[in-house]
């Protein structure tokens, strides 16, 4: 595949994701969506990768314009998923969630969650609002925008379930948007010519001239060695500290001062050949060590369900809610029905402008927060939004008895006509609604979470009981 590699070890020709991410100005927005979705294929060819994180540093563009990765236990918390950064175990969409960010720094051109420290990283991750990309550049397409926002859910279970989901929406939505597709050849384009900016960048920096450290008493010469010149081909990222210093840590910040910091006395007992090479650094990595056994972590058990499950689990709920209808049915049913508007008749019949106006103003909130959660949710719920629609409506009924009641005329007006049918339909959709929220909800593993979606099936089933008590139907 055309801008997949093959596994191979970076050389010394190839440029780093971080080097690039760097220079903080945001890439053309074809290339930005070539290099994600590419990256992601590599991921997805190889499952046994979601095991571990995955930072800029670790990916790397060929000269060919290829992408590959080489994710690794070290990385710097903004560039951890929330679920990561609470301790637990990563999957695919952990790194659906880092794809989001690397997709978001290459449009901006600036970092996301990346703050002054990793703890305040972390916080970032898990609590600061992600900003929707399109207000920070205008190159972004609203599709991929989009597409984006769903990478970036901070619950996993409303992100893309895989990375091979989250390219293939990527690449649809850019197609879409009619955006340019970019050819390897610009990849590599682009890629080359960031790592030159580097370049010229790190040859503005003059060489550093440090003594050698002092050798102690038993070992010091007569005299002492002169001054040592370092140049800036030899200078080399400190190295990690020993794993028995990270026994009682999360994380090991290690500051290489944008990729000119000092050698030391270890790495400089490497070969040169033998160091790892750098385009470029953020200035901030860190060593993220998984959370001892001793540290509480939730239960995994937040696996996708299967097709059949979540069949399964939409009859069972949509059995509980019919069964307490039909069982309020058998006990509460009253012949010819019930009014809707028994409970406060002044506020339907023009003559209480006071208890018209507070029925509008409740229906019309009721009304905003179902929409809003209908279309908020994950999978959308149509039928808490429908819910929201005929409130809407009802709202606006509600509000020409308002209106009316303010009159010389008694004469309710023809608004009021209207809620006899608009609040069963309300009734029904939301009823309606709550029922496939129970299916999802049914559908996941965990005792307390079936608990509750039975709880909310049953409700559903009171909501469809007076739906169709209060109908014309039941009269």
């Amino acid at each position: 595949m055309t801008g997949v590699t093959d596994g191979r070890a970076p050389n010394v020709d190839d440029v780093s994701l971080e080097g690039c991410l760097a220079q903080g100005r945001p890439a053309p927005a074809a290339v930005a969506v070539r290099v994600v979705v590419d990256l992601a294929r590599v991921l997805a060819a190889d499952p046994s990768r979601t095991a571990h994180a995955l930072s800029p540093r670790d990916v790397h563009i060929r000269a060919d314009g290829s992408i590959d990765a080489a994710p690794s236990r070290r990385t710097h918390p903004a560039y951890l998923a929330p679920e990561q950064v609470d301790g637990e175990t990563p999957d695919a969409r952990a790194h659906v969630f880092v794809l989001g960010i690397f997709l978001w720094e290459l449009l901006a051109g600036r970092p996301l969650f990346a703050r002054a420290d990793a703890s305040a990283s972390s916080l970032a991750v898990r609590h600061d609002p992600v900003p929707d990309v399109r207000t920070v550049t205008s190159a972004a397409p609203a599709l991929v925008a989009e597409v984006l926002a769903t990478a970036l859910a901070r619950d996993r279970h409303e992100r893309f379930q895989t990375v091979e989901a989250f390219a293939r929406a990527l690449s649809n939505a850019a197609t879409a948007a009619a955006l340019a597709s970019a050819a390897p050849s610009d990849v590599a384009a682009w890629a080359t010519g960031r790592a030159a900016d580097t370049s010229a960048l790190l040859a503005s920096v003059p060489d550093l001239d440090v003594p050698r450290a002092r050798p102690s008493s038993a070992a010091r010469a007569p005299t002492a060695p002169p001054p040592q010149s370092i140049p800036r081909a030899a200078v080399a990222a400190p190295p990690a500290l020993a794993s028995a210093d990270l026994d009682d840590l999360d994380m090991q910040i290690e500051r290489n001062l944008t990729g000119a910091s000092l050698a030391t006395a270890t790495s400089s007992r490497a070969p040169a050949s033998a160091r790892p090479r750098s385009v470029a650094s953020t200035g901030l990595d860190v060593a993220h060590v998984r959370p001892s056994a001793s540290r509480s972590q939730r239960p995994a058990d937040d696996a996708e369900p299967t097709t059949l499950g979540r069949l399964v689990a939409s009859i069972v709920a949509a059995a509980l809610a019919g069964g307490s209808a039909f069982g309020l049915f058998q006990a509460l049913h009253r012949p010819g029905g019930r009014s809707v508007t028994a409970a406060l008749p002044h506020a339907f019949d023009g003559s209480s402008a006071t208890e018209s106006g507070v029925v509008s103003l409740v229906t019309l909130a009721a009304a905003v927060a179902l929409g809003f959660i209908g279309l908020r949710a994950r999978p959308r719920s149509w039928g808490l939004a429908l819910s929201g629609a005929v409130m809407l409506l009802l709202a606006l009924a509600m509000v020409t008895v308002t209106l009316a009641s303010t009159g010389e005329t008694p004469t309710a007006p023809d608004g009021a006509l209207l809620v006899p049918y608009l609040a069963p339909a309300a009734l029904l959709f939301f009823g309606l609604g709550l029922t496939g929220r129970s299916g999802n909800r049914l559908a996941r593993r965990g005792f307390a979470r079936r608990a509750g979606a039975c709880a909310v099936a049953l409700v559903a089933g009171i909501l469809l009981f007076v739906a169709f008590e209060s109908s014309p139907l039941a009269r």
